[in-house]
């Protein structure tokens, strides 16, 4: 399991991690979550990396309150 604690790094280094890990895990059987708050995911990112990050990854969920 790997972790990311993003409070303690910038948003630069978030993104550069996250991209850095595959997009999917097809050759094992494992799942790769990346979880956001809402508000956290619109303040911390731009625009530019939000997408980069939404479209690094397979699939995005997001939760309304």
């Amino acid at each position: 399991m790997l972790s990311y604690h993003h409070n303690s790094k910038t948003a630069d280094k978030l993104v550069e991690y996250e991209l850095s890990l595959p997009s999917s895990y097809d050759v094992m059987n494992l799942k790769g979550f990346c979880i956001y708050h809402k508000e956290d995911f619109n303040k911390r990112f731009t625009e530019e990396q939000k997408q980069n990050l939404q479209d690094h990854h397979s699939k995005a969920l997001l939760i309304a309150n």
